[in-house]
């Protein structure tokens, strides 16, 4: 069986939608359970999402409270069947064999840690958003076009947008850090993964289309998304550095996040200078705050 987790934050029609389109996957796989969570709505997205959920008896968690990505998916994980889990954005759309394939790769890689399908832009159908991820030695994370060769291939990490995670390696490695909140805790616990020792795959015979941060942008402001990207980048720094190498990511990043301190000074963009300030003083600290939620 695959578990199908999707997290709902204020977006209660999108995630319908993607409802829906799960449903339409089971003609041709049925082998797989949906798991809907709000993630403490201030909209009436729990008398939606509910209603949805007894029409089509799918399981219905309601956090009360907005635990960010990281543990409002550990949320679905912990109750979730099946021997895989796929993590699954709301604001994404795909074909009726998605999870077909999906499962396809699980069985054609029953001992990778997780599994990412290929990811277009839904607004540049054609052009690619995710065909596997790598992160450069300055701990930056990027799409990898390498090898791209229409065959399975072994990746450094996998986004969250679609992250399809093996229980067995659950068992191993653990549930997201719910530290990060939101924002890089996929790259987090892919990288605890390959330092267990565990492989990380990405299939481009799955594909979906990503309407790309929708729920961020219409429920947070830009300084929510400079915090938590900065802050988070150094959490992962703190945890996977050390000596040397921790000295001089830590001056490299430091350097990038004054430059656009002093930027946005300038700007008169005084909301977006206080996100990169306390991302910097946070990250440091390794102090997991929740700031600037609305």
């Amino acid at each position: 069986m695959l578990s199908v987790i999707l997290l709902n934050y204020n977006q209660p029609d999108m995630t319908i939608d993607c409802i829906e389109s799960l449903l339409k996957n089971k003609t041709h796989y049925k082998d797989f359970e949906i798991i809907v969570i709000d993630n403490g709505s201030k909209d009436d997205s729990v008398v939606k999402l509910a209603d949805v959920a007894n029409e089509h008896n799918l399981c219905f968690i309601n956090n009360n409270e907005n635990l960010g990505f990281a543990e409002g998916n550990n949320a679905g994980i912990r109750v979730a069947r099946g021997e895989w889990i796929l993590l699954l954005n709301n604001d994404t759309v795909f074909n009726d064999n998605f999870i077909l394939k999906m499962a396809g790769a699980a069985m054609d890689n029953p001992d990778s840690a997780a599994i990412g399908p290929k990811i277009y832009y839904y607004d540049v159908p054609s052009k690619v958003w995710y065909r596997g991820g790598k992160i450069t030695k300055y701990y930056n994370f990027a799409d990898d076009p390498s090898n791209e060769n229409g065959h399975y291939k072994q990746v450094e990490w996998i986004t969250g947008c679609a992250l399809m995670i093996n229980r067995k390696a659950l068992e191993k490695v653990g549930l997201l850090d719910k530290d990060f909140f939101m924002y890089n805790e996929d790259v987090d616990w892919c990288m605890r993964a390959r330092r267990a020792g565990l492989n990380l795959t990405y299939t481009p015979y799955a594909e979906i289309w990503h309407i790309g941060s929708k729920t961020t942008s219409e429920n947070f402001k830009k300084s929510f998304q400079i915090y938590y990207g900065y802050r988070n980048k150094l959490f992962i720094i703190n945890k996977n550095t050390c000596s040397l190498e921790y000295i001089s990511l830590i001056f490299i990043t430091l350097s990038g996040i004054f430059f656009r301190i002093i930027e946005s000074i300038v700007k008169g963009n005084f909301d977006s200078a206080r996100g990169y300030w306390f991302a910097m003083v946070d990250g440091l600290r390794y102090k997991p705050r929740k700031r600037f939620l609305r």
